[in-house]
């Protein structure tokens, strides 16, 4: 027995519909339409069977009978609504006897049917349209005749896991930058999420084939915050990314600012040098022999063979959106066999090997010492005549003493003289270093006694020895010295001090050319004179002072 039988067809647009028991539930001569309402069958048979066609465009249903769901003999069709038709007995979900079966886009109804979602007596089914590809699966099935041909049967979806998303959130570029992209992101829940950009700027935009965030070029400086947002039925995960570009910083460029070849010398370098700033600068040869040339991979020059005696000054320049900054260097080609100015060695200070900024964790590169200032203690080093106190340290601010500043001014004669051979040392270490500065006339027997060599240097002592490490003719005058605020005719060893001012070896410690003779040496400042007395050309020169 049916619960509602209708010889014509059955409408239901709204209300609640309530039908419990063991019978059928809803039978029709005609058609039935159920466009709304809320309808609840438990029936022991058909739930609802129409001779007509089914048409269900709305409404919530709650079906579960023992015998079929829904049946029509007509066309069945599905085009909305939402609810739930199970049918444990066995028998089809929908069965639908005629040429079509139709599911359409739409409907959120889920079926539950033992034999298949959708059943047909008909060999031709036609099309079918169907919802929600998580709800249902299509298959064909070639059984017997009279059976159907297709069968929409329900597929349960897979349980919904919350969308991830990971990846890079922040990135800097310079200003000027090109294209790029971002590493990529990973994305992961059940089912698979979509990505989507919900906000930032048009510039940077969601790549979902490389998934990765593509920056197009032409940001100006400044911050850029984006957020991507994961999505699937289980839910939104969002991330939040920051592209910073930094604003333009003027480029800068430091590195070697002289060097000596004899004539005849093979094709050599320079050592390297150091460029930065924001965007990286490029570096050119603004002027220069042509044998001279700019290697941008080295960040070297690069000499060729064959330049004949002379000197060649070429300028550097290291440019960006900030501005341009040029570095001079010379080339000095000597006769061979000669090494002017003098008859000694200048041209044997080579650099050795290589300073890298922070190596000593005690020295601030933007000390008047460090690599960003003056390269006292990089210069000194370079060219082998200073080192750490360990591997890591170097304490600028030290005193030096007698005797230490003694070996520093013999490496410096041994060097200018060719010199290879090993000093043969005894106890104390450095008195084969004072042994030969007085052979060589760099100190007297009778300066210092033994226990001077172990205190702390003066700097008018620092300037006596240098004075005499190298022979005169390496210290020619190019400055004017009348008088000095603090070095008069009782200071001791005022001439070696006015000497080294002629010479542009020291300045002074302000516009005056105050001395300070009776200060203590440091580590830092003798590595200052060493470079002035090896490299002629870091000298000061044309100043007057008193």
């Amino acid at each position: 027995m049916m619960a509602i039988v209708a010889d014509g067809g059955v409408g239901i647009s709204g209300g609640t519909l309530i039908i419990p028991g063991s019978a059928g539930g809803i039978s029709a001569g005609g058609n039935v339409s159920i466009s709304g309402g809320s309808i609840t069958i438990n029936a022991g048979l058909g739930a609802i069977g129409a001779q007509g066609s089914v048409t269900i465009s709305g409404g919530t249903l709650a079906v579960e009978a023992d015998g079929y769901g829904i049946g029509a003999f007509g066309i069945f069709t599905i085009n909305g609504g939402s609810g739930t038709i199970k049918t444990p007995g066995g028998a089809p979900g929908f069965m639908a006897v005629s040429s079509r079966t139709n599911i359409v886009v739409g409907s959120t109804t889920q079926v539950n049917g033992w034999d298949g979602a959708a059943y047909t007596t008909e060999p031709s089914i036609g099309v079918i349209n169907y919802g929600s590809s998580e709800n249902f699966t299509t298959f064909i099935d070639s059984g017997a005749p009279g059976v159907g041909v297709v069968n929409l049967r329900y597929s349960p979806a897979e349980p919904a896991t919350l969308p991830i998303i990971n990846g890079p959130v922040t990135m800097s570029l310079p200003v000027g930058y090109a294209a790029t992209s971002t590493s990529v992101y990973t994305v992961a829940g059940t089912p698979a999420p979509t990505v989507t950009k919900t906000s930032g700027n048009a510039a940077i935009t969601w790549n979902n084939a490389t998934k990765k965030l593509d920056v197009a070029a032409g940001l100006a400086a400044g911050t850029y915050p984006v957020i991507l947002a994961a999505t699937n039925r289980g839910g939104t995960a969002t991330l939040t990314f920051t592209l910073t570009v930094a604003a333009a910083t003027a480029p800068t460029i430091t590195g070697p600012t002289a060097m000596s070849l004899a004539a005849g010398y093979t094709a050599t370098s320079t050592s390297a040098f150091t460029i930065a700033g924001t965007p990286d600068p490029t570096v050119t040869k603004a002027s220069g022999n042509a044998a001279i040339t700019w290697n941008n991979a080295t960040k070297k020059l690069d000499i060729a063979a064959g330049l004949a005696a002379g000197t060649y000054p070429v300028i550097l320049a290291a440019t960006n959106s900030a501005g341009t900054v040029t570095l001079s260097f010379t080339l000095t080609v000597t006769p061979a066999g000669s090494t002017p100015p003098g008859s000694g060695g200048m041209a044997r200070f080579v650099r050795i090997r290589t300073y890298t900024p922070g190596m000593f964790t005690d020295v601030n590169e933007n000390e008047w010492y460090g690599f960003n200032q003056r390269k006292s203690i990089a210069d000194a080093y370079e060219y082998g005549l200073v080192q750490g106190v360990t591997a890591t340290t170097f304490v600028p601010t030290d005193n030096i003493t007698v005797g230490e500043l003694i070996v520093l001014a013999v490496n410096v004669r041994r060097i200018y003289e060719g010199e290879t051979d090993p000093l043969i040392m005894f106890d104390p270490w450095y008195m084969v270093f004072i042994n030969y500065a007085i052979s060589k006339g760099m100190v007297e027997a009778n300066d210092f006694t033994a226990a001077d060599y172990t205190r702390a240097a003066s700097r008018a002592e620092m300037a006596y020895i240098f004075s005499r490490c190298l022979p005169a003719v390496e210290y020619p005058s190019q400055n004017t010295v009348n008088s000095l605020p603090d070095v008069n005719a009782g200071t001791p060893y005022r001439d070696a001090i006015f000497a080294l001012y002629r010479a542009g070896v020291m300045s002074g410690n302000d516009s005056a050319g105050t001395f300070l003779p009776n200060n203590k040496m440091n580590r830092a400042e003798a590595a200052a004179i060493i470079k002035f007395v090896i490299l002629p050309s870091t000298r000061e020169s044309g100043r007057t002072y008193g």
